[in-house]
């Protein structure tokens, strides 16, 4: 008896801490994966991007494209209430459809970059040589077509690393993230988004879109339920310049 009651709480005591190692090793995986790939989430601070102001003010930012439909109807409800937004554009789809390009910088929406080729998964895995290449591809062609700078960068995915910072430090680029994801990238219903998108309206905050269909009726959803009363929507450019502090290119907010 004796044997046997000495016995069960070794055992025991192996099982529990077998099980907490694996539940830590569990949270730190999935720390590290949220905190790369999700920096909305505030695991990577100076990674996320947002309007340090107490104003009425906010930026909606569109990701990939341009789309030959969805960018210039997002464009036009974007104009038709009186707001700009911020257009980060793959630099291969601008090639494509460059007059779309110059229709947004002569509507005075901003165009910023978010990799030449948008490389699966993101750039996290590539060279710095491959790095360097999508970020220079990118801001010539834009540059080009719009005949302005192009301030803004946006990693494929939202993945960064200290390569990808230096490189786009080098090229004078901010790392422009978002406060709130709106995931219309999973196309829910228009009414859903536009519901996501007022309910986290609030001074400063950057909201991530896409230029996809879906997000051309949650857009018009979202202005006509009130998305737009006493706030003014600026492009990303504008946003910082309204803040208590504007983070400085080649510079990530919080970074050394």
């Amino acid at each position: 008896m004796s044997v046997e009651l000495t016995r069960v709480p070794h055992t025991l005591r192996r099982s529990v801490y077998s099980t907490a190692g694996w539940l830590v090793c569990s949270v730190l995986v999935a720390l590290a994966y949220w905190g790369t790939m999700r920096p909305d989430l505030l695991l990577w601070p100076g990674k996320q991007t947002h309007g340090h102001t107490t104003a009425a003010v906010a930026a909606l930012t569109f990701d990939d494209g341009p789309h030959p439909l969805w960018t210039p109807l997002l464009a036009d409800t974007l104009e038709r209430h009186g707001a700009r937004g911020t257009f980060f554009l793959v630099g291969a789809e601008a090639m494509r459809y460059p007059e779309l390009v110059v229709r947004l910088a002569r509507a005075g929406h901003q165009v910023a970059s978010h990799s030449y080729s948008h490389p699966y998964p993101n750039l996290t895995r590539r060279s710095r040589a491959e790095i360097n290449a999508e970020i220079q591809q990118s801001l010539k062609v834009l540059r080009q077509l719009t005949d302005q700078p192009v301030y803004d960068f946006r990693p494929p995915g939202g993945a960064l690393d200290q390569t990808m910072i230096d490189a786009l430090r080098a090229h004078d680029l901010r790392v422009a993230m978002w406060s709130y994801n709106t995931a219309d990238w999973s196309s829910p219903a228009p009414g859903v988004t536009a519901a996501r998108m007022q309910a986290h309206l609030r001074p400063g905050v950057v909201m991530l879109l896409h230029q996809r269909e879906n997000t051309v009726p949650a857009l018009e959803d979202f202005f006509m339920q009130g998305g737009k009363t006493g706030y003014t929507f600026l492009t990303l450019n504008a946003l910082w310049q309204t803040g208590l502090h504007a983070p400085g290119r080649g510079q990530v907010d919080g970074e050394p």
